[in-house]
């Protein structure tokens, strides 16, 4: 047997060829197969470099060579697919084209990082209309509905356009990825919405009927009972006299001895017989009387059985208002009303049909359901009849808290939202008995929500700042209320000035009509109308003697406009002042004062005041040593300025000052002669016209000379002239009446430079607080008082 001789093919790792001679072997007894005659097939060799190739040949060899290929083949798709959604998100562009166009390095990027930069901007495109879906779906009606599928059709139409903007199935397909994955946030995120909108809207359902149980109660008049004593009568029913409480709580607050009248009621005697005084009424004449309002015809139809001995008495009252209510009730509902009443309590359908008989059942049912039930509870604990007032309230909102528990409303939500409301309602209608609703126990038993830990602080917190609140109103009403009354008060006194000097000027006897005293009576009240005949009665009866001292201070205090028509009235009510004269020189004073004249100027006035101080010689503690003087002086001063004003209309306030100080300097003079007062006579070659001698012997000052007259200064002979010197601002210095500068010519010199802080008016007008008009009125009266020096 020849020998069988093989080259094997290279190995991939060995290139070298190798020869491999068998020795020949002993012929077996059977010839035997020989093993593999032809070898197996190896891979073609791999290209040099090729190191794909390679792997892949290597790879045939070993299984785990053939897992790492693997693995290092998906973290390059995975790489490649990372740096393809990076540099499309980076890029931001529509299409590939854009891409390589912006990029060419792009073009020698694999299929597969085309393929994945593609789909990037695919669902780049549905983010973006999904973010502006988003804007649009906050502000659309879809993000407040409760219907969790109410956003399909807003998804759908919003997304779908992007969809038929794919150009390749490729595009498609991640659109509708990325499509699906923005429509399952939308669609939970909506849910979540819904759910919490359904539970806001009964949140606000149930906090508006919190509301309106509030509110009902406010117009059915509040949860409050009326604040009344019980009924004399005796042996009543507890619902009885519930009834008889709750009748007259809107009638008469209770009182057996008021009756009617516009002004707002009446006390009358308890005698035993109806007052029967008719008032003016709404709805005529009326005659209503008593705890329950009977009218005299009314009273008198009663039959005997109905109000026993026939008095007034408030017994009485009580039993004919219970037999006069039953009777009704029958007549007009056919029914009983004691059965009612303990079936129903003081229900509307009983107010209803007894509001023809008491008009007070018309308006507040709450005030009367309430003190229908607060009667009940004290006569008997828990009564019969319907609950009202706070209970009635408390029931309706227990329905509602059961109903907003069933939708899904939390119980410390219902809770805080039951005591918000009946705060606000207790502060809305200032009523603190809406406070005590929410502190009611629920049908269960279980404490009301105002007993739950923090709301009972909130209730007493609000408890107090609505008592904060009520005395701060009452302070402000009675604030109100003074100065109410004190416009009319003065609008009295004037209007009794007015009436009596109208009839002093026109020499009348002062009698007030019986119409005027009417009118007095109605426009100003009681008061004013009991002061104006004790005025009368004062005048009409004048030949006492008048207090002379109190007559001149008022006289003063007139000149000087401190004197009022309050203290002019109570002067003559009390008979300080008899002589009608008397009242209608204070009158005419006052008139004066009061217009636009120069008399009523601040300035005028302190110098009137001035007059009278250095005239009367007021001593330390204001007294006057020589009153009936400084009266005389000031009054001929008075008549001096309207003299001026009427002979110079329309000068210039500092003018007429200025001439007022050098008036006043000569009024003073003539009073005083021996003074050493600075005087410097306006007026020189003129005949004064004197006022009336006084009987007392005083001569009067003169009144001021015709101001048409020229003036005429007379200047004293240089050797008296006082010595010219600058003088500073002290309180010893006046400069009305004295000059503060040593001439005209440095007056005008410092005039020019006044606004300078260091000039010398400027020192003046810094330390005397010039006002404006001080300050001009300063100029005019040193110029005035300098232009009269010797030499000047």
């Amino acid at each position: 047997m020849a020998e069988p001789q093989f080259t094997p093919r290279a190995r991939p790792v060995d290139t070298v060829g190798v020869q491999t001679r068998l020795t020949a072997l002993p012929t077996p007894v059977a010839p035997v197969r020989p093993l593999a005659p032809n070898a197996p097939e190896l891979p073609a060799p791999p290209t040099k470099g090729n190191a794909d190739q390679l792997i892949a040949s290597l790879a045939g060899f070993s299984k785990s060579l053939t897992g790492f290929v693997e693995t290092r083949q998906a973290q390059q798709r995975k790489d490649e697919e990372t740096e393809a959604e990076l540099t499309a998100i980076r890029d931001n562009v529509a299409t590939w084209s854009d891409a390589v166009r912006n990029d060419p390095t792009l073009a020698d990027k694999s299929p597969y990082f085309r393929q994945m930069y593609e789909a990037r901007v695919a669902r780049n495109k549905v983010q973006g209309a999904g973010l502006k879906l988003l804007a649009d779906y906050q502000k659309s009606a879809i993000a407040g509905s409760e219907d969790p599928t109410a956003i399909t059709k807003f998804l759908s139409d919003g997304l779908k356009p992007i969809i038929d903007s794919a150009t390749h199935s490729a595009e498609r397909e991640a659109m509708l990825d990325e499509v699906n994955r923005v429509s399952r946030q939308f669609y939970g995120s909506h849910a979540k919405n819904a759910v919490q909108n359904l539970y806001y809207k009964n949140a606000a359902a149930y906090g508006q009927g919190v509301d309106g149980a509030f509110s009902e109660a406010a117009v059915k008049g509040g949860t409050a009972a009326y604040k009344t004593a019980d009924p004399v009568a005796k042996d009543l029913q507890p619902h009885e006299a519930a009834f008889l409480n709750a009748t007259a709580g809107g009638e008469s607050a209770g009182k057996y001895n008021i009756r009617y009248t516009p002004a707002g009621g009446a006390t009358f005697q308890l005698t035993g017989a109806h007052p029967g005084i008719f008032e003016p009424g709404p709805h005529g004449p009326s005659s209503a009387a008593g705890r329950y309002q009977f009218t005299k015809t009314t009273w008198d139809s009663l039959p005997p059985e109905a109000k026993g001995d026939g008095t007034f008495s408030p017994e009485n009252q009580d039993r004919a208002a219970l037999w006069l209510g039953r009777k009704d009730y029958q007549r007009v509902t056919g029914r009983n009303l004691d059965e009612d009443l303990k079936a129903e309590g003081m229900s509307p359908r009983i107010l209803k049909a007894l509001a023809p008989t008491w008009q007070a059942f018309n308006g507040n049912q709450g005030k009367h359901a309430a003190t229908y039930q607060q009667t009940l509870n004290r006569y008997q604990q828990g009564g019969g009849g319907e609950a009202s007032g706070v209970f009635t309230v408390a029931r309706t909102i227990h329905r509602q808290e059961a109903e907003g528990l069933a939708q899904g409303m939390s119980q410390s939500d219902i809770d805080s939202r039951t005591v918000d409301s009946a705060i606000s309602a207790a502060m809305r209608y200032r009523d603190a008995s809406y406070l005590e609703v929410p502190l009611q126990k629920r049908p269960n038993g279980l404490a009301g929500a105002g007993e739950v830990r923090g709301m009972r602080d909130k209730l007493d917190k609000a408890r107090k700042d609505l008592h904060g609140l009520r005395v701060k109103e009452e302070d402000e009403a009675y604030r109100r209320q003074e100065r109410d009354e004190k416009r009319r008060s003065e609008k009295a006194t004037q209007f009794i000035s007015e009436t009596l000097f109208t009839a002093l000027e026109k020499g009348e006897t002062i009698s007030l009509s019986p119409q005027l005293l009417g009118r007095i009576n109605k426009d100003f009240g009681n008061d004013t109308a009991d002061k104006v005949l004790k005025i009368q009665k004062t005048l009409s009866d004048y030949q006492g003697q008048e207090d002379n001292g109190e007559v001149i201070r008022l006289e003063m205090e007139a000149n000087e406009s401190r004197l009022s028509d309050a203290e002019l009235h109570r002067a003559i009510a009390t008979g300080t002042i008899k002589n009608p004269e008397t009242v209608r020189r204070l009158l005419k004073t006052q008139r004066e004062n009061r217009s636009e004249s120069l008399v009523a100027d601040r300035t005028v006035v302190d110098i009137l005041q001035d007059t009278a101080k250095l005239v009367g010689d007021r001593g330390e503690f204001g007294v006057f040593k020589k009153p009936e003087l400084a009266q005389r002086a000031v009054d001929s001063l008075r008549k001096n300025i309207i003299a001026y004003e009427k002979a110079n209309p329309g000068k210039p306030r500092s003018e007429a000052i200025s001439w007022l100080m050098e008036e006043q300097q000569r009024v003073v003079k003539y009073y005083l002669p021996n003074s050493k007062y600075n005087t410097t006579p306006l007026y020189d070659g003129s005949t004064p016209v004197m006022p009336t001698p006084a009987k007392s012997g005083v001569t009067p000052a003169p009144a001021a000379p015709s101001p048409a007259a020229p003036a005429k200064p007379t200047s004293p002979s240089p050797a008296t002239a006082p010595q010219a010197t600058r003088r500073e601002p002290t309180e010893e210095v006046d400069w009305r009446t004295t000059p503060v500068f040593e001439s005209l010519a440095a007056f005008e010199a410092d005039n020019t430079n006044r606004r300078n802080p260091s000039s010398h008016f400027a020192r003046w007008a810094k330390q005397k607080g010039f006002s404006p008009e001080d300050a001009a009125a300063f100029i005019s009266i040193q110029r005035s008082l300098l232009s009269k020096r010797p030499g000047q």
